[in-house]
């Protein structure tokens, strides 16, 4: 089934459930790398997703209930956001799809008061979730 091709400045959105944790989510942008564009905007093509990193993102995780930080990132794309008829280059178009894989890579770990010592930190060092992609592009579509 055709869907839209991903461009250069697509918004990429993450959802805050990941596991055990809730993420305070902001957006990515996904940036387009082909040597050939659409209305002005390079094609988004495989590999484009893997510079795809949203820093600073709070957490809390069960009863690590003082929030930590870390960062959001696509772990792997869903079959339908590959063309797999339109390569450039020898690498694959993206497609919008409908849901990608994500991690959340804990950089400073919540944590839970323990009086009178010091805090327990949250000993999980990535969650995993989902996300999507958000197209401007409204017409160009491909497989």
């Amino acid at each position: 089934m055709a869907d839209f091709v991903l461009l250069d400045g697509d918004q990429v959105e993450f959802v805050s459930r990941f596991g055990d944790a809730t993420v305070v989510v902001e957006p990515g942008v996904i940036q387009g790398t082909a040597d050939v564009s659409y209305r002005s905007k390079s094609l988004c093509l495989e590999g484009d997703e893997e510079r795809v990193l949203v820093e600073g993102c709070r957490y809390v995780s069960g009863a690590f209930n003082i929030a930590g930080v870390g960062r959001l990132k696509i772990k792997r794309l869903g079959a339908n956001q590959v063309s797999q008829k339109m390569t450039f280059k020898g690498r694959h178009v993206l497609l919008k799809g409908h849901a990608f894989e994500a991690v959340f890579e804990v950089q400073q770990p919540a944590s839970q008061l323990q009086p009178p010592g010091r805090p327990l930190l949250d000993p999980v060092k990535s969650y995993q979730g989902q996300g999507n992609f958000r197209s401007a592009n409204r017409d160009f579509k491909t497989d």
